[in-house]
């Protein structure tokens, strides 16, 4: 069992040969690895932008979100301001003024009866708030003006003969809903 040595020389040859396509193969293995990382690593960077941006939906839903909910809260405190000073404070003053009568009369010196009319349930005293006044009643207070404005100019122009074509039209609407009645 002896070997030449251009045997070994061979084998050698071989075996270096072989250890050469070895660590090419390596390497080939090694890049694309590497390759296949940046492109996961593009992917996420890609994705993760396409989420947190702000260029994207997601992002600017979530600032007109935030916005109206600033809008609203604002909206919130500023009725609430209104309502304590226009309803609150005023009800607050009678409330203290009727408690507080007879502190009041002994520091000014001077003295004042109550009484109440005999339709009025002796004895009984209430609160009175200006509806007219309480932001949360606005709309329906707008509203009802509006509704007196219409009113009051319809009836005005449908006496008047300067406005022919508006009487017409009245007129037809009137045939118009009575048609529908029947």
């Amino acid at each position: 069992a002896r070997c030449s040595s251009g045997g070994l020389a061979k084998l050698q040859s071989k075996f270096d040969k072989e250890e050469l396509r070895r660590e090419r193969d390596r390497k080939v293995i090694a890049e694309h690895i590497h390759q296949r990382q940046e492109v996961k690593e593009e992917r996420f960077k890609r994705r993760l932008e396409e989420i947190t941006g702000e260029d994207n939906l997601a992002h600017t839903v979530g600032l007109e979100i935030r916005q109206r909910d600033v809008h609203q809260e604002n909206r919130r405190r500023e009725l609430h301001s209104a309502w304590e000073s226009k309803v609150f404070q005023p009800l607050a003053a009678q409330a203290f003024d009727r408690i507080n009568r007879a502190e009041l009369q002994r520091a000014s010196g001077a003295k004042s009866v109550d009484f109440h009319l005999p339709s009025e349930h002796p004895g009984s005293f209430r609160l009175v708030a200006s509806v007219v006044e309480d932001p949360a009643r606005k709309s329906v207070i707008d509203n009802a003006r509006e509704n007196a404005f219409h009113q009051t100019a319809a009836a005005v122009l449908s006496r008047s003969s300067s406005a022919p074509e508006l009487q017409r039209q009245q007129q037809q609407q009137q045939q118009r809903q009575q048609q529908q009645q029947q």
